[in-house]
């Protein structure tokens, strides 16, 4: 089983400025989709005739292209409010240092992972 991250792009740094990308966990899309399952809706039909099935927002805009999926993006507006679950192995290597940078549970795989793949893995978990 490969492992699953989950990144979010909302607002953050000094200026509480969009685009500020945190680690969220070893979350997968359903994860995700279930957290947010009170303001998402699935959606198979536009204008009256079946489509690809999506899931929208109470808007009925589109938010995932892939509801069924483990991996993808749950993106309500773009710049401030996005979920990104994705393969460890697809990770950027600032995304890796997100990852080692954060104090939350790693699962084993995850930190056998980090340790062979990011080079200050170490630095940032000194016991």
């Amino acid at each position: 089983m490969k492992t699953i991250v989950t990144f979010h792009i909302g607002r953050g740094g000094r200026f509480h400025n969009p685009g500020f990308k945190t680690y969220e966990g070893e979350l997968n899309l359903q994860d995700i989709i279930r957290r947010h399952s009170d303001n998402l809706y699935d959606v198979n039909r536009k204008d009256g005739k079946f489509c690809k099935p999506y899931l929208a927002d109470c808007s009925g805009h589109n938010v995932c292209d892939t509801p069924k999926a483990e991996v993808g993006t749950l993106e309500f507006d773009g710049e401030y409010n996005t979920y990104i679950c994705r393969y460890i192995e697809d990770c950027t290597e600032d995304e890796l240092e997100l990852i080692a940078k954060d104090n939350s549970y790693k699962s084993p795989e995850l930190q056998e992972y980090m340790k062979a793949n990011y080079i200050d893995y170490e630095n940032f978990n000194e016991d």
